[in-house]
């Protein structure tokens, strides 16, 4: 869809009802961009506001690499159970990142966490056999990912992963 655009006119003085109108608009579609200026045109002072958008959840026309067209929503595809495993180690990988000022994906990703916590892996091995997880993402982060996974599979239940 191509871009649209929206103008307002905000005075100086008295602009509630111009902010409120324009707040309201901004929330109800995804901004690209906005450009202000402000006009001092007699007793009448301004700021013109123009609001470059699309309409929330549709692709940005030429930024389709920032477009989430495929974004998994793992909450809908996993049990419950695998779901809260992949909760967290997904808390675990934030709370790393953060740490050492890393991006997420950079530690491991979302098909990863997903793929570990289904199968419930609790071995080195395991994690290897994950596809893109290699020997650093094991050494730096096996034992604890694992630690995450048994944690939940020691309850009653036995863990899902076989030894194929």
């Amino acid at each position: 869809m191509a871009l649209q655009y929206k103008f307002f006119r905000i005075p100086v003085f008295e602009p509630e009802w111009a902010e409120n109108e324009l707040n309201s608009f901004i929330r109800n579609v995804r901004a690209v961009n906005v450009t202000k200026e402000f006009v001092a045109q007699g007793d009448y002072p301004f700021w013109n506001i123009v609001v470059e958008y699309v309409i929330k959840n549709e692709p940005v026309p030429g930024r389709e690499s920032e477009n989430r067209k495929g974004k998994i929503d793992y909450k809908e595809i996993l049990s419950n159970e695998d779901f809260e495993v992949y909760s967290k180690i997904r808390d675990w990988r934030k709370k790393t990142a953060i740490q050492n000022g890393l991006q997420v994906y950079n530690i491991i990703k979302n098909a990863q966490m997903a793929e570990i916590a289904e199968k419930r892996i609790t071995t080195m091995e395991g994690l290897k056999a994950v596809k893109g997880i290699g020997d650093s993402t094991v050494e730096d982060y096996g034992k604890t990912i694992i630690d995450i996974v048994a944690g939940f599979s020691n309850n009653d239940e036995p863990a899902k992963e076989s030894d194929e």
